[in-house]
């Protein structure tokens, strides 16, 4: 529809690009390769303008969720 405005993200910059550990990314890995987690953002146009920003607490769940883990030293994100 008219009323709704442009698909939007952040661009990741220095942070991890992809949610699967490296050993999952290897060419005879068949599940999740290559897979990304970004959000998509659309507001509407006039009724609600769409703000996107990065904070030091998104920046931290990122990299915090893009890394093995104490507890089990496998990655969060390889969980779903």
């Amino acid at each position: 529809p008219e009323t709704l405005g442009e698909y939007r993200t952040l661009l990741r910059g220095e942070l991890p690009a992809l949610s699967r550990p490296p050993h999952k990314q290897a060419e005879d890995q068949s599940s999740g390769k290559g897979k990304v987690d970004y959000i998509f953002v659309r507001g509407a146009r006039g009724r609600c303008c769409v703000e996107l920003f990065r904070d030091e607490a998104s920046s931290a769940a990122i990299l915090s969720s893009h890394a093995a883990c104490v507890e089990t030293g496998q990655w969060p994100s390889d969980h779903g």
